[in-house]
């Protein structure tokens, strides 16, 4: 299969045995032009033997693979397979062991993503773990956080018509003349059972007999009632970066956050941004701090109300770019 992903051209190929490996990473994605040339080929093939894992220490771990520097570029190991990521950014060459098969869901959305996401450093995208969506009164939000911490319900309360919707969780930054732009990987929005419920309209865009690794429900966002669908937006004032949190012993509540503040928490949204040897290390910091510097930054507590009803967020939301100066 040949796609475009922000921009780029990628051909990920796999035989049938390994098509789950790495196939359904772009299901979501729309097919590139024809005759385009590929910027990324992303390759699986079996492995018969078990590759070893390098003495070298590793630069970051994915559950069981561990990251290494190699001579011609990064490769992850778990013991048995390795994942290959050329210098370059070019190709990824994933070998697999029968040892590292038995989840082959895990090993796409943990290794071969991870690998996905240090290639297109190479290409000058640079991950974020968050939602964003741009309202239709042009308020771009970019909800930003760990996994569990409300960033897709939040995302799916923020959704009205004529809103933008770029992703709900996986996004990509990358550098322009004018600042930032945010691109999402096109992929189904993970909701959990609670999510599920507090939304209906959610029932009509669900991709039928499909669950992830979590088993969580998979939502379609070309399918959704509200809002529209685009690959990308510009991060421009005005703009608003939303840190959510879980807390259902307390009130729903925002704090804003200064620029260090806020700083901060979206490092702990990237990855692998302060790891040794990763490409574009500055450029990625340098990405993270045009965030906070155009956006208004809020801590986003969310209660017992909240999480009964979503639709409170928005409100919440109004008030927190009215009391702004």
């Amino acid at each position: 299969m040949k796609v475009a992903l922000a921009g780029l051209v990628i051909q990920a190929t796999a035989p049938d045995a390994l098509a789950a490996a790495v196939l359904p990473l772009f299901e979501a994605c729309e097919d590139a032009p024809d005759g385009a040339a590929a910027d990324l080929t992303i390759a699986a093939r079996p492995q018969d033997a078990r590759v070893a894992r390098p003495d070298e220490r590793s630069l970051f771990y994915a559950s069981e693979w561990h990251a290494h520097a190699t001579e011609g570029g990064w490769a992850l190991f778990d013991g048995a397979s390795r994942i290959g990521v050329d210098r370059d950014g070019a190709r990824i060459d994933v070998a697999l062991h029968p040892d590292s098969m038995g989840d082959m869901d895990a090993v796409r959305v943990v290794a071969v993503m991870a690998a996905l996401l240090l290639a297109l450093r190479r290409h000058g995208l640079y991950h974020l773990h968050g939602g964003c969506v741009r309202r239709a009164d042009g308020v771009t939000v970019l909800v930003a956080g760990d996994s569990g911490h409300g960033k897709s319900t939040t995302t799916l309360a923020l959704l009205e018509p004529g809103a933008r919707i770029v992703g709900d969780d996986t996004l990509l930054l990358r550098a322009t003349a004018s600042g930032v732009e945010i691109h999402g990987v096109p992929r189904w929005f993970h909701v959990t059972e609670n999510t599920w419920r507090a939304f209906d309209w959610l029932a009509d865009a669900e991709v039928p007999d499909r669950r992830t690794v979590l088993g969580k429900r998979c939502i379609d966002p070309r399918r959704l009632s509200r809002g529209e669908l685009v690959d990308h937006v510009p991060w421009s004032a005005p703009a608003l970066l939303l840190l959510p949190r879980v807390d259902a012993t307390q009130p729903t509540e925002w704090q804003p956050l200064d620029a260090a503040d806020a700083f901060g928490a979206l490092l702990v949204a990237s990855a692998w941004v302060v790891v040794d040897d990763i490409p574009g290390r500055e450029a990625h910091l340098e990405l993270l701090g045009a965030l906070t510097r155009v956006a208004v930054a809020v801590d986003g507590r969310m209660g017992p109300d909240a999480l009964r009803d979503p639709a409170v967020l928005p409100a919440w939301i109004r008030r927190v770019l009215v009391d702004q100066p």
